[in-house]
């Protein structure tokens, strides 16, 4: 198993993310007690946001640049910077490692292309809604980038360094990313790139402000309640779950028991025994299981 370096603490809110999910991916693949083998470099995050604030991006390349040849000299074969926002300085660090750099728009370029998506809307730090940084790299991969209005991004960024960076939560904040997803689908963005760990705080699979339909899949990996992947957008049904996103082809079942059919299983026999209640979210034969509890149908 490879080491993978981390430069986080930008902020620690969504490095505990970055360090959970590459674990929960490690377990799932390989099973067992298996888990990632990981090197984190956390740093200050006050200096970071001196850096943003002045708009000293060499001194923050320099200071990641930093980060970046301490995991690799540690042991590292690759190296990822554990925000979306600082990669504007990923060159820096590029340049400075010669393990490779996963770059974090690469990976969601590849995904959306597996997915057939064209265009997402993006949504994060005013830096990376303006800038062609993030817009660029995506480009590299045929996916086109559409941004909230004009009008929106500075709160939006405001609620993202003022409050979600510093774990503070509102039902007012979420409201208006709600608002600002809407704008993105009226541009067309057929899918959304959360480009800030910290708004998945806000926005996540339980509470989707949109159905899942043949316009707007799903594109975020849910939680174990829902299922993964979703289909392609020509094989999606509407959701008729408002509180969960889970986008299912037609016709498709998996053989997944609940927990309660699984109760019901240990005192009754004949027919009874081990009935099965189908999930709508399941992949067919040769496919990734599906994930769903609940085991629910979509209406």
């Amino acid at each position: 198993m490879r080491t993978i370096g981390i430069i986080g603490g930008m902020s620690w809110h969504s490095t505990i993310n970055y360090y959970r999910l590459i674990n929960a991916a490690v377990a799932d693949r390989l099973g067992g007690h298996h888990s990632a083998k990981l090197l984190l470099d956390s740093l200050d995050f006050e200096e970071v946001r001196a850096f943003q604030l002045a708009e000293d991006w060499d001194g923050a390349g320099e200071l990641l640049a930093s980060a970046g040849r301490r995991l690799e000299d540690a042991g590292a074969d690759a190296v990822l910077i554990g925000t979306n926002l600082m990669h504007k300085v990923a060159p820096a660090v590029d340049d400075a490692v010669d393990v490779p750099l996963l770059h974090i728009a690469d990976a969601v370029g590849s995904e959306a292309t597996r997915r057939r998506i064209g265009t997402v809307g993006i949504l994060g730090t005013n830096w990376v809604m303006s800038e062609r940084f993030y817009a660029e790299r995506l480009a590299g991969h045929g996916v086109a980038a559409v941004a909230p209005a004009e009008s929106r991004r500075a709160e939006l960024d405001r609620i993202i360094f003022d409050e979600l960076t510093v774990g503070t939560i509102t039902e007012t904040s979420r409201a208006v990313f709600v608002a600002a997803i809407e704008d993105l689908v009226a541009q067309g963005a057929e899918a959304v790139v959360l480009a800030c760990t910290e708004i998945e705080l806000l926005i996540g699979p339980r509470t989707p402000p949109f159905p899942c339909s043949t316009r707007w899949p799903c594109t975020r990996r849910p939680r174990r309640s829902s299922c993964w992947p979703a289909p392609e957008p020509d094989a999606v049904r509407r959701c008729g779950r408002p509180s969960t996103c889970v986008a299912a082809p037609a016709g498709r079942r998996c053989g997944r028991r609940t927990a309660r059919a699984r109760r019901g299983s240990r005192g009754r026999s004949g027919a009874a025994s081990g009935r099965r209640r189908r999930c709508a979210g399941a992949a067919s034969r040769g496919s990734p299981p599906c994930r769903c509890r609940r085991g629910r149908r979509l209406r």
